[in-house]
């Protein structure tokens, strides 16, 4: 398991709940595939925000792209 503190590279609206975010990560890239899944914790908030699991939508060398799609509660 890798954590890392990654900085988003871009956030993409697809629609108005449907984002794609980018970000940059040697690791990811390199191990991943498209539909494992990466745990995402902001780090602008701590309690009670608890790690979320994003599916990998696609991998393009070291960017790493997720689909979001805003739902339910959350900051």
């Amino acid at each position: 398991m890798i954590f890392q503190e990654i900085p988003i590279k871009k956030i993409e609206p697809l629609t108005p709940n449907v984002f794609r975010l980018s970000f940059l990560s040697k690791e990811i890239g390199r191990e991943a595939q498209p539909g494992q899944f990466v745990m995402i914790h902001p780090k602008k908030f701590s309690e009670p925000l608890l790690p979320r699991p994003f599916s990998i939508h696609r991998l393009k060398g070291n960017r790493v792209d997720l689909l979001i799609r805003m739902a339910g509660q959350g900051p």
